[in-house]
């Protein structure tokens, strides 16, 4: 036999083995030309800032985004409830806010996704006195680029209806100075209600801002009240020129507002300003929670009025905004009347409360101890040389004495005080079972100093009221 025929076997063996992997399995486990497969890092290492933001002043963080991706994390504004919260947004490199996280204290954020480039965050303390800190954890999210509009033909849509409403303005963060005012013009082409939000950072310290609608001849057309936020509208008015005015009482504290405003066509209508006959107020409620108590417990007064230019409740509660409520205890089943004025007219009406007897008697000083049914100052906060008004009632007392000076007074009336300085007056009421009291603050706002030293004056103020000045 010839060499080549013995191989034969061989070689067929060889051939069957290659092909059904028989012999040499080991050479299948792994191909050289499959690729190793590494994970990708998903985001980068966590960063954190944090250090102090000065009134006035802005935190800026540069953000260099390599691919698309967002921008997640956690932040903190130390005292961000006194200064409003801190806007929070962050810039890209033509300076347009790319994502807007409104006014914040403390929460987590994400950020819509964004393109690569170079971006900024920004956090800005409004407030022109007071200091806070921020801390601030985030880290970069790399995330799937949005994808572009269709290049097809869009499907035409009907056009929308536009709103019968037009802007008459938006105002972001304007800065509203101490003891100033804000007004912007108005132009009404036709009869028509201005309606829109406003926010008056600071306004709870400021104890709210003045806010109303006057017309070309300086009358208020549609009185708001005192107002830190909410969404407002005018009754419908005439054609004309307005001004919306918003005022800062306060004389050392600045504030700021964002106010967005629409004009919505409306009917003519007598209550318009524009040469109609104005209106007389409107009382929507006024209500007593609970209407029955038993002596010694107390209910609330709760009321709300539209186009008002002044409100005042009797039974010694005086002036009051046009939506508010007061708690009163009255000794005996008591009446009370809220009285609502405008040029128009006046509007009134009534709530009583009635109160049950604990069977002690008469109502003598027998009957248990005394009952101080009322005792406030009006206004509660003034300016130096400016008068405010103590006002109380007392019942079943043998004599009522109030201390700074004032000595022995009736058991019900009122004191006109012009204190110097922060006073807090007590009231004190005594019969034979007991003696109570009642107290009534009066914040006094020192005027600035005459080289505009804002923040010596706040010091000083600060000083005094501590009792720190001797």
């Amino acid at each position: 036999m010839s060499r080549i025929a013995k191989l034969a076997p061989i070689f067929l063996l060889v051939f069957l083995c290659a092909s059904l992997s028989l012999c040499f399995p080991l050479a299948n486990t792994a191909s050289a030309t499959s690729p190793v497969v590494i994970p990708t890092t998903t985001t980068t290492p966590q960063i954190t800032s944090d250090g102090k933001l000065y009134a006035g002043h802005s935190v800026r963080i540069s953000v260099n985004l390599n691919s698309c991706s967002t921008i997640q994390g956690t932040i903190y504004i130390g005292k961000g409830d006194n200064i409003g919260g801190a806007p929070f947004y962050i810039e890209d490199a033509a300076g347009n806010k790319a994502h807007d996280f409104g006014r914040v204290v403390q929460r987590n954020f994400q950020s819509k996704v964004l393109f690569p480039g170079q971006y900024t965050i920004v956090i800005r303390n409004l407030n022109q006195v007071i200091n806070a800190w921020y801390t601030l954890t985030y880290d970069i999210v790399p995330s799937d680029c949005p994808k572009p509009a269709p290049t097809s033909t869009p499907v035409p849509t009907p056009t929308p209806t536009p709103s019968p409403a037009t802007s008459c303005g938006s105002y972001n963060e304007v800065k509203l100075p101490a003891g100033h005012s804000a007004r912007i013009n108005i132009n009404l082409n036709s009869c028509g209600m201005i309606q829109g939000t406003i926010y008056i950072g600071m306004g709870d310290n400021i104890g709210g801002a003045p806010f109303y609608i006057k017309d070309a001849a300086g009358n208020k057309a549609h009185d708001f009240g005192r107002v830190v936020q909410r969404n407002f509208q005018s009754k419908a008015l005439y054609p004309g020129q307005y001004t919306i005015v918003i005022r800062n009482l306060n004389q050392v504290i600045n504030a700021w507002y964002t106010l967005t405003c629409n004009i919505l066509p409306s009917p003519c209508s007598p209550g318009g300003n524009g040469g109609g006959v104005t209106p007389k107020p409107i009382i929507s409620y006024f209500t007593a929670n609970p209407t029955s108590i038993n002596r010694g417990d107390s209910a609330t007064l709760s009321w709300s009025v539209t186009g008002v230019t002044s409100i005042s409740i009797d039974q010694g509660i005086g002036s009051k905004p046009s939506l508010g409520s007061v708690v009163v205890q009255p000794y005996a089943t008591t009446t009370y009347i809220l009285t609502a004025n405008n040029a128009g007219g006046t509007a009134s009406k009534s709530v009583t409360i009635a109160v049950s007897s604990d069977g002690g008697g008469d109502g003598s000083t027998r009957d248990g101890q005394p009952v101080i049914a009322l005792f406030s100052a009006n206004p509660g906060n003034i300016a130096q040389g400016q008068i405010s008004t103590l006002t109380w009632h007392v019942s079943n007392a043998a004599a009522a004495t109030i201390d700074q000076g004032i000595g022995n007074v009736a058991l019900s009336g009122t004191r006109i005080v012009s204190p110097n300085m922060t006073t807090l007056y007590t009231l004190t009421a005594n019969n034979s079972t007991a003696s109570i009291t009642a107290t009534a603050l009066v914040m006094v706002i020192e005027t600035p100093e005459p080289d505009g030293n804002v923040i010596q004056g706040i010091i000083s103020f600060i000083r005094k009221l501590l009792g720190l000045n001797k």
